[in-house]
């Protein structure tokens, strides 16, 4: 699909990267995210005042899919680390967590 570039770069955004953030982390728990192909905005009728990007999302074999109940951990996790900067999200973000001490933000 095209989408702002901005957007489309946070889909398929990288962990450690200024762009990797909550949107990423969901996109990619369910789909491959891939950047196909950047678009000049001088190529749309009226200009806008942003480029484009083109994305393509693969869904995920079903056996990769976490459990519901992780998704919803995750969701808590991802929101309480979001508004305390970027250096405690990649600690988040980046750290293979068990079920049990996720709970704890619960």
């Amino acid at each position: 699909s095209v989408n702002q570039k901005e957007f489309a770069y946070r889909l398929a955004a990288k962990p450690n990267t200024k762009s990797y953030g909550r949107l990423s982390v969901f996109t990619q728990l369910q789909s491959h995210a891939e950047i196909l192909l950047s678009v000049d905005r001088k190529l749309f009728h009226p200009v806008p005042k942003v480029d484009s990007a083109t994305v393509c999302l693969r869904p995920l074999e079903k056996s990769t899919h976490l459990e519901e109940e992780l998704i919803n951990i995750l969701e808590k996790v991802t929101l309480l680390a979001s508004p305390l900067g970027e250096k405690l999200f990649e600690i988040v973000s980046g750290t293979t967590w068990s079920l049990k001490i996720l709970s704890v933000f619960l």
